[in-house]
């Protein structure tokens, strides 16, 4: 059986010996098939926000819905949206990671092809659309993590409000 790098030196033979047209039709699937990882990726960040954001910021609808409670109530409902904000923060950054290699193979072909200059569509003096997202997650992780500590302090019932 072949190591991993003996595999990798056969298939760099094989692709030197190619024709361009196998190349191109090798080129053009891997490309086909990174566009759907890209997009299946981006699918899955936004279909676990759209599950998790709203279940994490539901504790806290709940919590206000209590008419006077316990501060097991508070402490559980609160830590209960900051941990599940946490497990939507980690699950998106690792989507976003797949995401971005998909996009690095998606870069490395277009290159092969001679696109290079790829127009960048980001308004000047904005971040960039990654960027942009990236700080709304973890702004959004900060808010929670305020109104977790702020509700086990200040909610009625709570630490220092009995």
């Amino acid at each position: 059986m072949a190591t991993f790098d003996e595999t990798l030196d056969q298939l760099k033979q094989a692709w030197e010996s190619s024709s361009p047209d196998e190349r191109g039709k090798i080129l053009t699937t891997l490309y086909q098939e990174y566009s759907k990882r890209h997009i299946a990726d981006n699918n899955r960040i936004w279909t676990t926000a759209a599950t998790l954001v709203p279940l994490s910021l539901g504790s806290f609808a709940v919590l206000a819905s209590l008419e006077r409670p316990t501060i097991g109530q508070i402490i559980v409902l609160s830590l209960g949206g900051w941990l599940l904000m946490t497990f939507w923060l980690i699950v998106a950054e690792n989507h976003r990671k797949f995401q971005e290699g998909s996009e690095a193979w998606l870069k490395a072909i277009e290159k092969r092809w001679g696109f290079d200059e790829v127009p960048n569509r980001k308004p000047r003096g904005l971040p960039d659309r990654k960027g942009m997202v990236r700080w709304a997650r973890r702004t959004l992780w900060v808010l929670v993590t305020v109104a977790t500590v702020v509700c086990i302090l200040f909610w009625p019932g709570g630490v220092f409000v009995r």
